[in-house]
């Protein structure tokens, strides 16, 4: 479903690859799906305001290029 909640999360300001030095600070969420998964990945439309323990978020999938697309989560409004 790609449907969760926020379990944890930190901000990220150093890249761990050059590839992500423009998106800094970014935020980092630890989510649990509701299929029993826990996933880690960016959240991104928002800082850290707001953010909370059981916050809901859904799966959203960037197309970087034509052989690279990135799992991501927004909030759901």
């Amino acid at each position: 479903s790609g449907q969760g909640t926020v379990h944890s999360w930190s901000t990220s300001h150093h890249a761990f690859n050059p590839g992500f030095k423009r998106e800094l600070p970014y935020l980092n969420i630890t989510v649990d799906l509701k299929e029993g998964l826990r996933l880690l990945a960016p959240l991104i439309g928002a800082g850290d305001e707001g953010v909370h323990v059981g916050m809901p978020v859904v799966a959203d999938f960037e197309d970087v290029d034509e052989s690279y697309t990135r799992l991501r989560f927004r909030r759901v409004e």
